[in-house]
């Protein structure tokens, strides 16, 4: 409703009306159908109940004022895809803004917008922004938002991603916006617990960019994650560049110190998805085109001290990855293991339009010198190492595909380790002294009089006595060498075709096979 008369010079575009201190109009909306907003979120549809709200414009300036009188309110929201498929259901949103516009230039203040479903709190979302109207004048804004959530992990846009019981999630960000763009976004995720009572460390990142007028972004990214006393830090920096089909990717991760099961927050959002199962997942159709059609550059790392747990860590973990339209590579990424061991990875990817079977893989690793106590108590804390001993190791793998999964699928190679010297653990400790079925046992006095040197067999007359010392030999057998060698075959068979222990009382040897089954996973 129109309250005063009002003329507008469309040179300076000043407002004049009769009374300045008078509400030029003044709209109420009674039950707006949402779909006549529906168009704004055109790649989707919108359901809802009416909007309802009230709101009036003065002269200001000479320019105009819009205030909210009674906040803008639609209940019972639901966004869905195209196809059908339900992002948001149920959702109660409140608004109150302020917007004002002169000669001089336009700001706009969104006070307030609140999201709820039922008794539960989605969002609050506060902003304001601004442009002068100053030649070339950017756009400023800035504006926070706080996300609880518990209850946004219920809606359906997030089925499939674990619970939490607690956590909110905070954004800050400002920036502005013309021919060259700044932004900067400050993330904190903090009070995480899961459904199954696990804390998560807290998340904090601060994003900074800058986009010039050919929409090159160089970016920097810091991430930190805190538990307890405890902090991994992360640092991500780069440029995004556009090409002619694509983009180009160079950039960086670095870190002092990063602990890997503070990443236990990804793989517990991640705990519920839905895994495909083996009949989802195929191996028909040829790729024409990589899938990494698009993206080229290169991705270096550096992390100083990369800790699996307080028992087992690598130092100096540096390596890069190159993409370019041909192929993928990884040059040969390194990582110390402790005292003069180190681990070395290289490998690449390579895609051949032209070729029945277009991608090809060939990787290789070495490792000398590694200690492996410190991984199996770390592996299983509180138990003493399985194998304890000095090794070295490397391998070979090979590939073709029509498609990635394909191409994993078809993986073939070889792994050998040796080692000379070190304990190797058959059996746990306490074994020894709880063995109590000496029923099948009878057989073993023979052999055990045959491997043990120094022992007759006589000795092993009583079968608790030859459980005894076989348990006893198995707990903890000091070896002078230890060699194994696999093979993953062309047809996907999975041999041991050796393994070697000698020692000045035992001596094992030992092979298998794995035959592979269509259809069935190698983990099956």
């Amino acid at each position: 409703t129109a309250i005063q008369t009002f003329e507008i010079n469309t040179v300076t575009g000043e407002l004049k009306v009769a009374d300045p201190e008078a509400d030029l109009i003044e709209v109420n909306l009674l039950g707006l159908p949402v779909a006549w907003v529906a168009p704004l979120v055109s790649s989707h549809r919108l359901t809802g109940n009416r909007i309802n709200g009230k709101f009036s414009a003065n002269a200001r300036d000479g320019g105009v004022r819009a205030t909210m009188i009674e906040p803008l309110r639609v209940d019972g929201l639901s966004l869905y895809e195209k196809d059908g498929q339900l992002l948001f259901q149920g959702v109660n949103l409140q608004s109150d803004f302020t917007a004002e516009y002169t000669a001089r230039g336009w700001q706009a203040e969104v006070a307030s917008i609140e999201m709820n479903s039922a008794d539960d709190k989605l969002l609050s979302l506060s902003m304001k922004a601004g442009q002068s109207a100053e030649k070339h004048a950017p756009i400023i804004g800035t504006g926070r938002a706080e996300i609880a959530l518990p209850a946004m992990l219920n809606q359906p846009l997030a089925e499939g991603v674990a619970r939490l019981q607690r956590g909110n999630l905070r954004l800050d960000f400002s920036g502005s916006w013309a021919e060259a763009r700044d932004l900067q976004v400050k993330l904190s995720l903090n009070n995480l617990m899961t459904e199954d009572n696990r804390q998560l460390p807290s998340i904090a990142a601060d994003l900074r960019a800058q986009i010039d007028a050919n929409l090159q972004t160089r970016f920097n990214l810091p991430i930190t994650c805190t538990r307890e006393a405890r902090i991994s830090d992360l640092v991500l920096q780069g440029t995004l560049a556009p090409k002619k089909a694509g983009l180009r990717v160079d950039a960086k991760l670095s870190g002092r110190e990063v602990w890997l099961d503070d990443l236990e927050l990804l793989s517990a959002l991640a705990a519920g998805t839905t895994v495909a199962t083996q009949e989802e997942i195929t191996f028909d159709g040829r790729d024409e085109r990589p899938f990494w059609t698009g993206v080229s550059g290169e991705i270096e790392m550096a992390l100083q001290v990369l800790h699996y747990t307080e028992e087992f860590e690598m130092r100096g973990v540096n390596g890069s990855i190159k993409i370019s339209d041909q192929g993928m590579a990884l040059e040969t990424l390194r990582a110390g293991l402790g005292g003069e061991s180190a681990l070395n990875l290289q490998g690449k990817v390579d895609f051949d339009p032209v070729a029945p079977e277009p991608y090809t893989l060939a990787a290789d690793m070495t490792m000398n010198d590694f200690v492996t106590g410190p991984l199996f108590r770390a592996l299983s804390p509180g138990n003493l190492p399985q194998v304890d001993g000095v090794f070295s190791a490397k391998s070979q793998i090979s590939s073709s595909g029509q498609n990635a999964m394909d191409l994993m699928r078809r993986t073939q190679g070889d792994l050998q380790l040796k080692s000379t010297g070190g304990v190797f653990r058959v059996l746990p400790p306490s074994t020894a002294t709880k063995v109590e079925n000496t029923g099948r046992i009878a057989a073993w006095g023979a052999f055990i009089g045959n491997v043990v040197g120094g022992k007759d067999s006589e000795a092993f007359a009583s079968k608790a006595q030859a459980v005894a010392e076989l348990s006893k030999i198995l707990t903890a057998i000091n070896y002078d060498q230890l060699n194994v060698s696999v093979h993953r075959l062309e047809n996907f068979n999975t041999v041991l075709e050796d393994f070697s222990l000698i020692s000045p009382e035992v001596r094992l040897t030992g092979g298998g096979k794995i035959t592979a089954r269509e259809g069935v996973d190698f983990f099956q």
